[in-house]
């Protein structure tokens, strides 16, 4: 009875779903986000080569010190607050876990190009709520007021992040694995990008300035590819390193779970592409590869999460605490350059 008892109690401290692991994350989460700010890292915000009108403007609201890095902390809690939503929404990960929320928040605050705040920290809960959307209306024939939410919230975010509008084709690709791409849906998506388009116009002409207009063709074909600058690929390097991760997680869980829903393996089909675009986009705008990584990290968080929330024992447990420790240390022995 006494090993029983002694067995259960290790399964559970090693599960990583469990009240040490949550504790442990935030804390080392938020000692990242005291360190970074202790050293200014990022600071002072920086004027990308391609930015918005918005963003301009914006950048204006969030200066100083303590502000950046207290929006840009609020934004990604949001963020990860939304996919752990998500997840419980959805059941891509069953049972209740953390995890989702824990490992977007401390892949946000482990990478000090990401400090203290993006153009795309604005997107990316935009981006999260275009997922609600597509995933909602699965095979939902009918659910042509939610796709074309869908791309209207992505085209929000890229009136602060323009690289957003590439990731339309994804979720019409995602339209079409949900088997609910049809004319009628079809068109709701080009009706709702032909309606944010009609209401930029309107407003550059309200204010006869078409900087909005122009400064989003601009930056969508700023193509910068990634070999033509050796210390872009050095940098990239952090990018390859967690597509390949997220590759080796993806194949390992479908080849673990033979006997998983096709509705599970169809969303997780669509989050393995969506991270494949955001690794490609890296290669055309290489400049704005860290971006890409934030964009990234959304289907990592909750393929890795899937992962570790089935594994149990010392592997996983130990696993999942040597990731954690070695980004910690290489955000304190990389050099302040950004």
């Amino acid at each position: 009875m006494n090993r029983r008892y002694d067995s259960y109690n290790k399964k559970k401290w090693q599960n990583t779903s469990g009240l040490p692991t949550i504790i442990i994350t935030l804390l080392v989460s938020a000692g990242c986000w005291l360190f970074a700010y202790n050293n200014r890292i990022g600071l002072p915000v920086r004027l990308d080569g391609c930015t918005t009108l918005l963003w301009d403007i914006g950048i204006r609201w969030i200066s100083g010190d303590l502000t950046p890095y207290l929006t840009g902390f609020i934004l990604i809690l949001l963020s990860a607050a939304l996919i752990q939503r998500f997840n419980f929404l959805f059941m891509i990960i069953p049972g209740k876990t953390k995890l989702p929320f824990l490992i977007f928040l401390l892949l946000n605050s482990v990478i000090t190009g990401l400090y203290p705040i993006h153009p795309v920290t604005f997107a990316l809960p935009l981006m999260i709520i275009a997922m609600f959307e597509l995933f909602g209306s699965y095979q939902q024939l009918t659910a042509i007021g939610r796709i074309f939410n869908m791309v209207f919230y992505i085209c929000l975010g890229s009136l602060v992040w323009p690289y957003a509008l590439w990731f339309i084709p994804v979720f019409i690709v995602g339209m079409y694995l949900f088997r609910i791409l049809n004319a009628r849906t079809l068109g709701a998506a080009l009706l709702s990008l032909l309606t944010f388009f009609m209401f930029v116009l309107g407003w550059c002409l309200f204010r006869h300035d078409f900087a909005l207009l122009t400064n989003l063709a601009d930056c969508l074909m700023d193509f910068h590819f990634l070999f033509t600058n050796i210390s872009w690929i050095t940098d990239w390097s952090t990018l390859v390193l967690f597509f390949l991760l997220m590759l080796f997680l993806s194949v390992h869980i479908s080849m673990e779970d033979a006997e998983r829903t096709i509705r599970t393996r169809q969303f997780l089909t669509f989050l393995f592409l969506f991270g494949f675009v955001a690794f490609i986009l890296s290669l055309l705008y290489a400049p704005h590869y860290i971006e890409f990584l934030a964009v990234f990290f959304l289907p990592v968080s909750i393929v890795a999460s899937k992962y570790f929330s089935e594994k149990y024992g010392s592997t996983a447990f130990l696993s999942y605490y040597f990731l954690m420790a070695l980004m910690v240390v290489s955000l304190l022995l990389r050099p302040w350059s950004f």
